[in-house]
């Protein structure tokens, strides 16, 4: 006596032929993204100098506040790609914009 059929014995095979969405680009993976050495190097730098410059402690760059800005650039620059014509002061508000207020 059977008790599956014989359909539940076939390999699923995955095809494109359909040009359907996948769920891994509906998901991002859990793995962790390598990040380039000479990036991650630049960016320590960058930290250091607004530290220096600013009269600011490197603490500064793990407070909430901050990182909620740094990701807002991030996506921004993914958003705006390579565009050439526009500067990082466009996108930082002035100090007399309503609602900044100077430390």
């Amino acid at each position: 006596m059977r008790t599956q059929p014989n359909s539940c014995q076939k390999p699923i095979i995955n095809t494109d032929s359909c040009n359907q969405k996948t769920v891994t680009e509906f998901y991002s993976s859990s793995k962790q993204k390598i990040i380039p050495q000479r990036i991650k190097s630049s960016i320590t730098t960058a930290c250091a100098e607004f530290a220096a410059l600013d009269g600011r402690a490197f603490e500064t760059m793990s407070g909430k506040g901050f990182l909620n800005l740094a990701q807002q650039l991030f996506d921004a620059g993914r958003v705006l790609g390579n565009s050439s014509t526009i500067k990082i002061e466009d996108l930082i508000p002035h100090s007399t914009t309503p609602g900044y207020r100077d430390p």
